[in-house]
């Protein structure tokens, strides 16, 4: 319903919407100060106790907004370890693979490549559309079975 809105470029979207709001916010305070306050009788007094609680939201508005950028570094700070760990592990294996004899050296690396290009791509794609069903299919390993072929010494 709301798609070809979201699909406008944010050239034209964000001025739109700072317009659309501050006219929104005009006439608001202009049928405001024609209609409504005229009917109230409001003293100075009434001023200094609006003011004392406008300053009690912002301080509490700070509070929140300070504990939301906490706990997005926390999230950011996650993230980067558990991609500096899955980096270091897919090292680590490609390093090993190169210790395996050369025509099954070859094919897992390749399948290692594969591996490692799919889930970027993927996790760039999730990153551009937004989340999608986590379903697990036979690309989420990174290597087949053909490991197992290969026997050590003794």
């Amino acid at each position: 319903m709301f798609r070809p809105i979201f699909e406008l470029p944010l050239v034209v979207s964000g001025p739109a919407i700072v317009i659309g709001l501050s006219l929104f916010a005009m006439s608001g305070l202009v049928f405001v100060r024609k209609r409504i306050l005229p009917h109230w009788r409001v003293n100075p007094a009434d001023s200094e106790f609006a003011g004392a609680m406008v300053q009690s939201i912002f301080v509490f508005y700070g509070i929140a907004l300070a504990l939301i950028a906490v706990s997005v570094w926390q999230i950011y700070s996650d993230v980067s370890k558990v991609v500096s760990e899955e980096a270091t592990a897919l090292a680590a294996l490609y390093r090993d693979v190169t210790g395996y004899p050369l025509p099954l050296r070859e094919e897992l690396q390749q399948q290692l490549k594969e591996y490692t290009r799919l889930h970027r791509s993927r996790g760039l794609a999730i990153t551009a559309t937004g989340p999608a069903a986590n379903g697990r299919n036979s690309t989420d390993r990174p290597v087949s079975g053909d490991a197992r072929q290969v026997r050590t010494r003794d």
